[in-house]
């Protein structure tokens, strides 16, 4: 039911968008509109959220790039651990739940690739560094 309405939609907007392609007085006013249907569809792809399980199976999946359950439950526990973290971070500033809500909507995969990546570079660095080459 939901991918009908979803087909449903897609058409409408498609039809829409045609229509005000093919009226359109100039060549700047039908590309405006094409660009806007392609802003409307690309929105429907959730970015953030394909880039984060991406990350998290590059992370937590191992060499074989699939995560297991339990490797799951890693991945659940070290993202347990940030926000109990955070909330004891946000006990040092004022209003505390207002940092920690604002710090935890702002979270983002570059945020997740900066805080498990960083350590591991600067090891890697320094192993590089301390090596006779």
């Amino acid at each position: 039911c939901a991918a009908f309405i979803g087909f449903e939609g897609f058409m409408i907007k498609f039809v829409m968008a045609s229509e005000q392609f093919r009226s359109a007085a100039s060549f700047s006013g039908a590309l405006f509109v094409s660009a806007a249907f392609l802003n409307q569809m690309m929105g429907v792809v959730d970015i953030n959220k394909f880039a984060q399980k991406r990350l998290f199976t590059f992370i937590f999946g191992g060499e074989d790039s699939f995560v297991s359950p339990d490797e799951m439950k890693v991945a659940q526990a070290w993202q347990a651990r940030l926000v109990m973290h955070l909330w004891q971070t946000s006990k040092c500033h004022t209003p505390s739940w207002a940092w920690f809500l604002a710090v935890s909507l702002a979270y983002g995969d570059t945020d997740f690739q900066k805080l498990t990546l960083t350590k591991r570079y600067s090891q890697a660095v320094k192993v590089f560094a301390d090596e006779d080459v």
